[in-house]
C-alpha cells in the first residue's frame, strides 16, 4: 500500500504543467510575432493598394494621351487653319476643330476642347474632353478621360523642336520658345497625375502621396498654313 502511494505521487510531480512565467513568456513571444505579421500583412497590403492605383493612373493618362495626340494630329481637316480654336485655347486647355463631314458646317464632336475640372466624387480634378457647341462657348458633353490628375500643360510651338521636361511641365528654355495656339504647328502636352497617401503616417505600411508624370506630342496636319483666326472655313 505504501509502494502504491510513492508511485502515484512521484507520477503527479512527473506530469506538472507550465509555470506562471513560462505562460506570460510563451504569450508575450506570441504576441511579439503576431505583431510583427500584422505590421508585414499591413504593408503588403498597402503597397499592393499602391501599385494597383499607379497602374491604373498610368493607363489612364497614357489612354488619355493618346486620344488627344491623335485627334489633335487630325485636327484642321478640310480646314485651312492649323485646326486649334485659339479662342479657346491656352496653356491649360486645348480646342481643336475640324469639318469631318466635309458639309461646311460644325456638327457633333467637330469642336472639341480639353480641359480639367473638378469632380466631386473624387474631390479632386479629371482631365475632361468636351464636345462643344457651334460657337464653340458652351460645353454640350463632357467624357472623364483620366482621373486624379493634378495638372495638365498645353505648349504651342511654331514649328517641331527638342523640348525637356521640367516638374509637371516643360522647362524654362522650352517654355520660352512657345507661340500663340493660333501659329503652333507643334504641340506639347503634359499632364501630371496625384496618388493619394495609402494608410496614415507613422503607422506600418503607409505609403506618401506621389504624382506621374506623362507627356506626349503631336504635328498639326496644317502645320505649314498659320492662320486660324476663328471659326468660318477659308
Amino acid at each position: 500500500m505504501r509502494q502504491m502511494t510513492t508511485t502515484t505521487q512521484q507520477a503527479r510531480a512527473t506530469q506538472g504543467g507550465f509555470s506562471l512565467i513560462e505562460l506570460v513568456i510563451a504569450m508575450g513571444v506570441t504576441l511579439t510575432v503576431l505583431t510583427m505579421a500584422t505590421s508585414l500583412l499591413s504593408a503588403s497590403f498597402n503597397v499592393r493598394s499602391r501599385e494597383t492605383r499607379k497602374s491604373s493612373a498610368l493607363a489612364d493618362t497614357q489612354r488619355a494621351l493618346n486620344i488627344m495626340t491623335r485627334e489633335l494630329t487630325n485636327a484642321g481637316y478640310n480646314l485651312k487653319s492649323n485646326g486649334i480654336l485659339a479662342a479657346q485655347s491656352d496653356e491649360d486647355s486645348v480646342a481643336t476643330l475640324s469639318d469631318l463631314n466635309m458639309n461646311d458646317a460644325w456638327d457633333e464632336d467637330e469642336i472639341i476642347s480639353y480641359k480639367l475640372a473638378a469632380n466631386p466624387n473624387t474631390n479632386a480634378n479629371s482631365l475632361v474632353r468636351y464636345s462643344l457647341g457651334a460657337t464653340g462657348d458652351a460645353a454640350t458633353t463632357g467624357t472623364v478621360l483620366a482621373e486624379y490628375v493634378d495638372t495638365f500643360k498645353v505648349r504651342y510651338y511654331a514649328k517641331k523642336r527638342d523640348y525637356t521636361t521640367a516638374d509637371c511641365d516643360v522647362d524654362a528654355a522650352s517654355a520660352a520658345a512657345v507661340t500663340t495656339p493660333d501659329k503652333a504647328q507643334y504641340i506639347v502636352l503634359v499632364v501630371c497625375a496625384t496618388l493619394p497617401a495609402v494608410g496614415t503616417q507613422q503607422t506600418p505600411g503607409y505609403q506618401p502621396a506621389s504624382t506621374v508624370q506623362l507627356v506626349s506630342d503631336a504635328v498639326l496636319r496644317n502645320s505649314t498654313t498659320l492662320s486660324n483666326t476663328g471659326l468660318p472655313k477659308y
